[in-house]
């Protein structure tokens, strides 16, 4: 409800959060009044693709980024029943149309608005073949208007949305992965991982660079990522707060957590 969403919005100021999450199941209505109250206390709000709303309405109403490639689909696709899978179909092999104009204009407002988005692409190879060609096109158009693009966590499967995390670890790896098949560079890749999250938060002096003065979090890599994104993963080493951690403790902590997780997965 409208009134109840401004009282939380509300409340969550007091409690002096430093964002809002939206929830897909928001209704139209209480998402224009928490966005409405958001922006009166200059409060951030971020998250999916309220219900009822498209991304450019949500562009508009202040949403600062917007999860998962799929919020694009309606207004890209010639035809949004296309994107609809049936229930024990097979599923279609023609095609997902793109609608170019009305795609790039929708791209363009997001730009013009600042709001940015998370593809959460996933790697290569993933998902059903025609719509992830579908999404690998948006988000090479995405990326080629200028939209700028951050780093997903959730492409582990159907059970993450049930707290199973057990795949989440290498989702961001993935996602780089995926949006270098979708036509970015690994250098491109990198940047999106590394650099806009940093400016996203607005602490991009103090995170996304190897240089004096800025925190000491880094990975050590033993091949070049720029040669092959894939190369990204095969990581010797962590620096984290300007502690190494070499290849063996670093095991060690992957061991202990992997442990914990099966222990947990066990009760």
């Amino acid at each position: 409800m409208p009134d109840e969403g401004r009282e939380i919005v509300n409340r969550l100021v007091a409690q002096r959060v430093h964002l809002l999450k939206i929830h897909n199941g928001l209704s139209r209505e209480t998402f224009l009044a928490i966005a409405e109250e958001a922006k009166r206390w200059r409060l951030p709000f971020d998250g999916h693709l309220p219900a009822g709303m498209t991304i450019v309405e949500a562009s508009e109403a202040g949403q600062r980024t917007v999860e998962h490639v799929g919020a694009l689909g309606p207004v890209c696709a010639s035809n949004p029943a296309a994107l609809q899978q049936g229930r024990g179909a097979p599923p279609p092999t023609e095609p997902i149309e793109i609608d170019r104009p009305r795609c790039e204009e929708a791209l363009r407002r997001l730009v013009r608005n600042g709001t940015w988005l998370t593809p959460t692409i996933g790697a290569p190879g993933q998902g059903i073949p025609r719509t992830r060609a579908f999404n690998l096109a948006l988000v090479r158009m995405a990326f080629a208007a200028g939209v700028r693009l951050l780093p997903g966590t959730d492409w582990p499967g159907g059970g993450y949305w049930r707290g199973q995390y057990a795949t989440a670890s290498r989702t961001p790896w993935d996602d780089l992965a995926g949006m270098v098949e979708a036509g970015l560079t690994p250098a491109d890749a990198l940047r999106v991982g590394i650099v806009n999250p940093a400016r996203l938060l607005g602490i991009q002096h103090q995170l996304g660079r190897v240089e004096a003065g800025y925190l000491a979090d880094l990975v050590l890599l033993d091949a070049d990522p720029l040669l092959d994104i894939a190369n990204a993963t095969r990581i010797s080493a962590v620096v984290a707060n300007g502690r190494l951690v070499d290849a063996a403790q670093r095991q060690r902590i992957l061991d202990s957590e992997l442990a914990a997780q099966k222990g947990t997965a066990q009760r």
